[in-house]
């Protein structure tokens, strides 16, 4: 479930990053849309893969959120960076469209986006509810 929220903050957030700003976020000709895919599943992946390890221990602590947004977030910036290369950019370029995301406020969005995530996966794991359940079902206490 994190994330999916996680996926879907990022998506909003960048959405609405190049919404209001009016311009691209990687304006390279030429490079299609390569280089944001390939960033957005490597982020996925490092998010996903450090929550399932985080969300092992009995009571996963909080400040591990912060660890993972900076890790998916950094994870971003190296797959977009070798995305542009892979899709012709020059090492010039690739490091341009990087910093474009980093100053323009890109890369912040998706640090956010994996903070809240985390932390609401977190928080749903310390809750220790468990599955939903009717009040029929169980051993007959509602």
């Amino acid at each position: 479930m994190a994330t999916v929220v996680f996926f879907a903050l990022a998506v909003l957030g960048l959405g609405a990053l190049t919404l209001a700003t009016a311009q691209d976020l990687i304006d390279e000709p030429g490079l299609g849309a390569l280089p944001g895919a390939l960033a957005m599943i490597v982020a996925l992946a490092v998010f996903s893969i450090g929550l399932a390890v985080v969300l092992r221990a009995p009571r996963p602590r909080f400040v591990s959120s912060v660890f993972l947004a900076f890790s998916a977030a950094l994870a971003h910036l190296v797959a977009l960076w070798l995305g542009a290369l892979i899709a012709g950019a020059g090492p010039a370029a690739a490091t341009a469209i990087v910093g474009r995301f980093v100053l323009g406020g890109a890369s912040a969005l998706i640090t956010v986006a994996a903070l809240l995530a985390a932390f609401g996966g977190i928080a749903a794991r310390r809750s220790r509810s468990g599955t939903p359940r009717w009040p029929w079902e169980g051993d007959g206490v509602p």
